[in-house]
């Protein structure tokens, strides 16, 4: 086995509070372990095409959104956001398969949707919203989508739903953003 990853409750800049939906209300004295390498499919690396790696993914999103309100939940507030903000972590058992970040800012907030699959990440869905009109209200919303296999990102698509090229140095900036955030939340240990 390549290792594990390791899911913490103390992730950076988090604090733990115990969620009501979680089991007695108890919280889990450990970190949660998920195990690295395998995906659904078994296949990584693989000899899918970004098409079908893509469709996967997607399945996968689908799949953890409809089973969502199933799975156990930890919410933590976010100490590292200026203006406030929370992080709420799905648990399929003790898989983390969903952690959301809601980030609160002076003129919107941005919501970071984390999806992961067989201590893999798998999707991030970004949405920033911030005040368009203050005299209505209006809010401007922009949603990127990016999707990553094997622990690399393989398509992104940005506010305008347009695929932002691979080999562009705006999509290696952001490969290497998610890249990291992913090690945030799912901690390498070796046996």
């Amino acid at each position: 086995m390549r290792g594990l990853l390791i899911a913490s409750f103390l992730l950076a800049g988090l604090t733990p509070s115990w969620g009501a939906s979680w089991p007695n209300k108890t919280p889990p004295l450990r970190p949660v372990a998920i195990t690295r390498g395998a995906t659904a499919d078994n296949t990584c690396p693989s000899t899918r095409s970004i098409k079908e790696k893509i469709q996967a993914i997607r399945e996968t999103y689908a799949h953890i959104n409809q089973q969502q309100k199933s799975y156990q939940i930890l919410k933590m507030p976010l100490k590292d956001a200026p203006a406030g903000g929370e992080a709420t972590a799905y648990f399929d058992a003790e898989r983390l398969v969903k952690l959301v970040k809601i980030y609160h800012t002076a003129t919107g907030k941005r919501r970071i949707e984390y999806y992961i699959e067989n201590g893999e990440l798998r999707f991030v869905f970004d949405v920033i919203m911030d005040v368009d009109d203050a005299m209505t209200g209006r809010y401007l919303v922009k949603k990127n989508r990016y999707y990553l296999f094997c622990g690399q990102m393989i398509r992104w698509l940005n506010a305008d739903k347009q695929a932002v090229p691979v080999d562009s140095e705006l999509f290696l900036d952001m490969a290497e953003l998610w890249e990291r955030e992913a090690r945030k939340i799912l901690h390498f240990s070796t046996p």
